[in-house]
């Protein structure tokens, strides 16, 4: 691997067996700074030749992901050398296979995860959220939002039912 080819905030795997300071072959670790030629990794203090890294992939098989707004379970991937990227065999409930590269795609978001415009859906209503804490009495995630027949009201992360992706 280039240095040319690093970014922050990109995973690299270790691929030495007892790498000095503790790393590992198979650890991910998360660059956090690009210094000439060597990374800082968010996990060390320390700067480190980028050698014995490989980039690391974001998904496995089996996970569920979000590829232009369809739900999709990871079927397989292979890194592409051209692109320097890995590339994801994709399949969905209707047995559709696609190809996709990761930048194409999302984790699944749990409920405590949304965002402020992200919608859910609450029994029959569809609610857009318009704002997001943290609740010390109930000891979680609370949304403020608004139904498409203008409700205004708060939700809790349990009364998430599904989360919408558009």
């Amino acid at each position: 691997m280039k240095i040319e080819d690093c970014e922050v905030g990109m995973k690299l795997e270790c691929l030495e067996e007892n790498y000095p300071n503790g790393f590992h072959k198979g650890d991910i670790l998360t660059v956090k700074e690009i210094i000439n030629k060597a990374v800082r990794f968010e996990e060390s203090r320390y700067t480190w030749n980028i050698y014995n890294f490989k980039p690391a992939n974001k998904f496995e098989v089996g996970d569920e992901v979000v590829y232009y707004n369809g739900l999709f379970k990871v079927w397989g991937y292979v890194y592409n050398n051209i692109l320097k990227k890995y590339n994801y065999a994709l399949k969905n409930d209707d047995e559709e296979v696609t190809i996709a590269v990761e930048s194409q795609l999302s984790p699944l978001k749990k409920p405590d995860e949304l965002e402020v415009g992200d919608k859910f859906r609450n029994d029959d209503w569809i609610i857009e959220i318009l704002a997001k804490e943290y609740c010390e009495e109930y000891k979680g995630i609370q949304y403020f939002g608004k139904t498409e027949d203008g409700f205004v009201n708060v939700w809790t992360e349990d009364e998430v039912d599904e989360i919408i992706y558009e």
